[in-house]
């Protein structure tokens, strides 16, 4: 599946809108958003779970989903622990009902022995 329209990224849910879900939800949808991408994973680790473990990330699929916007999880990827980073993209994939995933592969891929 490829995205075609037009949409963003969400870094940090609580730097967004202050972390309403619906306030976002509401602006993609007046933005005319198809989809939206929401930093799901880093590493080996969930990502946008709070000081007290609560995953941040459900509550916003739900609002975007509820408004037709797609949602897509991005995993920031290092690759030293590659069989943990696959693990934890599998349970996130298949924890938050994702119509797609996209994984950030940056710098670390240009250091030797991961090629």
């Amino acid at each position: 599946m490829t995205l075609q329209g037009k949409g963003y990224f969400i870094w940090r849910i609580p730097y967004a809108e202050n972390g309403n879900v619906n306030a976002i939800a509401s602006l993609a949808q007046q933005a005319g958003y198809t989809h939206v991408l929401v930093k799901v994973a880093d590493g080996a680790y969930a990502y946008n779970v709070d000081s007290n473990g609560r995953d941040l990330v459900p509550p916003l699929v739900n609002a975007l989903k509820a408004r037709n916007i797609k949602v897509w999880g991005w995993h920031y990827i290092y690759g030293d622990y590659p069989t943990s980073e696959a693990d934890k993209a599998i349970q996130r994939i298949n924890g938050l009902r994702l119509d797609g995933y996209a994984l950030d592969v940056e710098g670390e891929y240009k250091q030797a022995g991961k090629a």
